[in-house]
This record gives C-alpha cells, sequence and structure tokens, in this order.
C-alpha cells in the first residue's frame, strides 16, 4: 500500500469512528422500569388483602430517561360487595433520593390549580379505574394553552450517571405509596378501613446500544 493510500485510510478510519462517537453521543439514555410485584404481594398477604386489590403499572420496554415523567396504574377492587376509594392526597412519591414528593393525578389539559386538595377516586365492587400520575414538582404551567404538563423526568438523569448498566439490581427506586379507603357496611355508614400499599418501581440503566433503532423493544 502506497503512502498515499495509507493517508487515505487513516482519514476515513478517522472520520468513521469520530462519526460513530458522536452518534452515541446522540442517543438518549435510555432506562428499564419494573414493578417490584413481590414486595407488594407481601404487603397484600400482610395486610389480609391478598386477590382483593390488583394494582398494574402499563410501563413501556424502555424509556429515554427525559421522557419518563409520569406513570400510567390500574387498579381494581376485587371487594365483592365493599367500595374502594383512592386517596391521592395521602398519597406520596417517594423520589430515588428517598425524599417524599406530593402525587398529582393527571387529566388531559389540567387547567385546575393543582395546589387545590384531590378529589378521592371511587373503584366500585368488581370495577377498574387507570390512572396517570406524577411528582407535583415535575408539573409546569404551560403559557400558550394555561394547562399543567409533566416537563421534568422522575429520574434526575445525572442521579443514574455513576451506576452500572445492564445490571439485574436496580440503579434507583422509586416507590409510590398508596393510600386506599374500603367501606365497612357491617360497621355503619361512614366507617372506612385505612391502608397503605408501597409500590417500588426499580429502575435499570441501560447501555447505548439499547437506545439503536434496530434493537428490540421487547
Amino acid at each position: 500500500m502506497s503512502d498515499p493510500d495509507k493517508l487515505i485510510l487513516t482519514i476515513y478510519v478517522i472520520v468513521v469512528t469520530w462519526i460513530l462517537y458522536q452518534s452515541i453521543n446522540s442517543l438518549g439514555e435510555q432506562i428499564y422500569v419494573k414493578f417490584d410485584r413481590d414486595s407488594y404481594n407481601q404487603q397484600l398477604q400482610e395486610q389480609n388483602l391478598q386477590n382483593l386489590i390488583e394494582i398494574k403499572f402499563n410501563l413501556k420496554p424502555r424509556y429515554e430517561i427525559n421522557q419518563f415523567r409520569e406513570i400510567e396504574i390500574e387498579i381494581k377492587n376485587n371487594f365483592p360487595d365493599q367500595d374502594v376509594y383512592i386517596d391521592w392526597e395521602s398519597s406520596c412519591l417517594i423520589d430515588v433520593d428517598r425524599r417524599s414528593q406530593r402525587l398529582v393525578r393527571l387529566s388531559p389539559g389540567m387547567k385546575v390549580d393543582i395546589f387545590v386538595p384531590q378529589v378521592k377516586s371511587l373503584i366500585a365492587p368488581g370495577r377498574i379505574i387507570a390512572e396517570k400520575f406524577t411528582a407535583e414538582k415535575a408539573l409546569k404551567r404551560d403559557t400558550t394553552t394555561d394547562s399543567f404538563e409533566a416537563t421534568l423526568p422522575l429520574v434526575p438523569s445525572a442521579r443514574l450517571k455513576s451506576q452500572p448498566v445492564n445490571r439485574p439490581a436496580a440503579a434507583a427506586t422509586l416507590v409510590l405509596r398508596l393510600a386506599l379507603q374500603v367501606s365497612a357496611p357491617l360497621k355503619g355508614a361512614g366507617v372506612k378501613q385505612f391502608y397503605v400499599l408501597s409500590c417500588p418501581l426499580n429502575v435499570t440503566r441501560l447501555d447505548w446500544m439499547a437506545a439503536l433503532p434496530w434493537m428490540s423493544k421487547k
């Protein structure tokens, strides 16, 4: 190989390496979020709620960390003849730094004052509700539409920077502390039993390959 050919090859390798480096840097940081159902089931057993309250989180296979701003939950009341009330004001979201954050239930085009106490959600026997929520600190009012939107991620990017990738152990954990009231018709009108269920959401940091378009999203 002649010297000019070597020079061309060297320049080509440098350019390709630089392009790959810039491409990797442009990929969003990816995370995987998983509900710790074993911990949740243990709490149900301890509070004698087995098979009576079902909780499901509608989580994506992966998130770009800056887009993980809200969480969707489904709650089913399996009591045969008792109503379940979700007390949003008594619930909270414990962030990855173990700070308690006020929970805000989201609704489309939400224009109400978020500082007003939130109404409880009623779940009739055998029924399901689906709701989205976020931390109050993640909300910001859109000056164009005058509605509140979740604009900040629930897990700060800087919090995961030093964490290893693709490890079975969670890099960080969010905890939803959900306050429930269950009607007790045999004890008189207006009497309710109060429960609190902690729902851990384990966050795993994924490596840069997870953000490649051709990687499986399963």
